[in-house]
């Protein structure tokens, strides 16, 4: 099920005022200041927030508190992004429930992911929009001829015709860069880092959103759990999150190199195996699990039951 980002970001923001939490606009914290296991938060301009028990760190993947404070495993660039756009899906032709991609090798991909209806636009269907680019060539293609790159989108799948007939120029698309960022520990001291703060994949197998919902889940209810001794909560977090987080990370990471890498090799193996492995009952199944987000190994998965009962596989 895709969904439209602005329908998540209402959903958090009117449960925050439903519970009169206050939100501060404008402060972009850059240092956290530690005066005997109180918190301050430390914006550019030196504004300075209240004192906190605990600090959790949701600021994505460009996160300048965890590059300060985190115990970083890795940081690595990936070397293809995508430009991403949203269109009104005007024909209601493209599935309500179905991503569909298509791809020329490794190098050239198309996805369109269907998102539901936005917030302010309830009677209207809308489609996600990515198309794969090197990032070295994002320059190279925000000087070229707007039209021809269209032409080259419908020529790879006539079926986004009237979708790419909605971008007007360069503008319309936002150019999203990948890292592959993974920590020794998902906390330092008191401060936790959840989604893309604290696990930055490619978004091949698009768990993203998943895996952000999953580490909030969980790390509300330790906190619930051990709310009079927040360490021994966050590392339940730690050990709690470990193997669902790392085996996206290596999954989403082998994925890329059949579907945004410059491999010959790579899309052939995909062409002549994929299809035969989605008609074998027990790896189809390994990956629609897989792409439901509950996947720790390569044998082994979470109930999403025991995160909350409405999610419960078995009901």
């Amino acid at each position: 099920m895709g969904i439209h980002r602005h329908s998540i970001f209402q959903l958090l923001h009117e449960k925050i005022k439903s519970l009169d939490i206050p939100i501060i606009n404008r402060f972009s914290a850059s240092d956290i200041k530690n005066e005997n296991n109180r918190y301050t938060l430390i914006s550019k301009d030196n504004g300075r927030s209240e004192n906190y028990d605990l600090i959790i760190d949701a600021s994505g993947a460009c996160s300048v508190i965890r590059d300060k404070y985190a115990k970083v495993q890795f940081n690595r660039p990936l070397a293809y992004g995508a430009l991403w756009g949203v269109c009104e899906d005007e024909r209601q032709h493209i599935g309500k429930n179905i991503l569909q991609q298509r791809v020329h090798q490794a190098r050239l991909g198309i996805g369109l992911i269907p998102i539901g209806k936005k917030p302010e636009a309830a009677s209207k269907e809308y489609i996600a929009f990515h198309w794969s680019i090197r990032n070295k060539d994002y320059d190279r293609w925000r000087n070229s001829s707007f039209a021809k790159w269209k032409n080259e989108v419908t020529k790879l799948w006539g079926l986004t015709k009237n979708l790419v007939a909605q971008f007007n120029d360069h503008t319309d698309l936002t150019w999203a860069v990948y890292n592959d960022i993974a920590l020794k520990q998902f906390y330092t001291d008191r401060i936790v880092f959840i989604g893309d703060a604290g696990h930055s994949i490619s978004p091949r197998l698009g768990q993203g959103a998943n895996l952000g919902l999953v580490d909030a889940l969980i790390l509300s209810n330790l906190l619930t759990r051990y709310i009079d001794d927040i360490d021994e909560a966050l590392a339940r977090y730690n050990k709690a999150r470990k193997h669902h987080v790392r085996f996206y990370h290596l999954a989403s990471r082998s994925m890329s190199l059949f579907f945004q890498s410059d491999s010959l090799i790579a899309p052939i193996i995909r062409d002549l195996s994929f299809g035969v492995l989605c008609k074998i009952p027990f790896t189809h199944r390994q990956m629609l699990e897989t792409l439901g987000g509950i996947k720790t190994g390569v044998f082994s998965r979470i109930d999403p039951g025991h995160l909350h009962e409405h999610y419960c596989l078995n009901r």
